[in-house]
């Protein structure tokens, strides 16, 4: 945290926030830090590397689409770029109190179905908000420059750039990215979602022992949570690529 403090105490100040207590949250793919009563996002700068990158615009935009849709989430206070060594893009929220569900203490199971229930209320909203075409194109354009790709061969990498390409085509909805037990915030049997990311790829793994006809060779893992859910299998319904799990 003492890395970070002089950055998050300069946003609090350019944006005439308090900072008498500056703590550690939840650790992700990028910085998150409590300041009193607001939570400071930092997203890491393009010079550092990371696979995927975020100047935070998106999932702000996609926040502030479900607030008004009806779904509880942070307040986002302001955003910004502070510029350092590095230019860091930040994202100011209020400070969510509650909770995280993978910490929450079930008495019964009635209690933990209405919680569930909440969360699935919040999942059919997001899927009823229009998607911008924007969106979509830009789910693609990232997940085309996605370096993973890179592990695999010339014509199973064509094979997958045609399929993405047509999702475009496509009806497309909003879903959360990281529906884990960390980014579900309970208070008074009300759920309170965070990081209303898009989901991204967390690993591609191309199984050659196996007959492409019979199982498929392509698994993909995702992170996401949908608490106690039975497994679902979704074939891409492509005839080179069929039988991911």
């Amino acid at each position: 945290i003492e890395l970070f403090r002089p950055l998050v105490e300069e946003i609090c100040r350019e944006n005439g926030l308090s900072f008498a207590e500056i703590t550690c949250l939840e650790p992700g793919t990028n910085a998150v830090f409590r300041a009193d009563s607001h939570v400071v996002k930092i997203f890491a700068p393009r010079e550092s590397g990371i696979r995927v990158y975020s100047d935070g615009s998106r999932e702000a935009r996609i926040m502030e689409k479900a607030g008004r849709a009806g779904i509880s989430v942070p307040k986002i206070v302001c955003r910004g770029v502070i510029d350092d060594l590095y230019l860091f893009p930040y994202m100011v929220m209020e400070y969510a109190d509650g909770v995280m569900i993978k910490d929450v203490s079930f008495s019964d199971a009635c209690q933990m179905e209405a919680a569930v229930e909440k969360i699935w209320d919040c999942i059919n909203i997001m899927r009823s908000i229009p998607v911008d075409k924007t969106d979509v194109e830009d789910t693609v354009l990232r997940t085309l420059k996605n370096r993973k790709w890179d592990s695999f061969g010339s014509f199973l990498r064509k094979d997958i750039i045609l399929y993405i390409c047509d999702i475009g085509n496509n009806v497309a909805v909003y879903v959360h990215g990281d529906l884990t037990g960390e980014n579900i915030i309970l208070r008074n049997g009300e759920v309170t979602l965070l990081d209303t990311s898009p989901m991204f790829l967390r690993s591609l793994k191309a199984d050659n022992t196996v007959s492409a006809l019979a199982v498929g060779q392509l698994r993909l893992y995702v992170r996401f949570g949908l608490l106690r859910r039975p497994k679902y299998h979704h074939p891409l319904m492509h005839p080179y690529i069929n039988g991911i799990h």
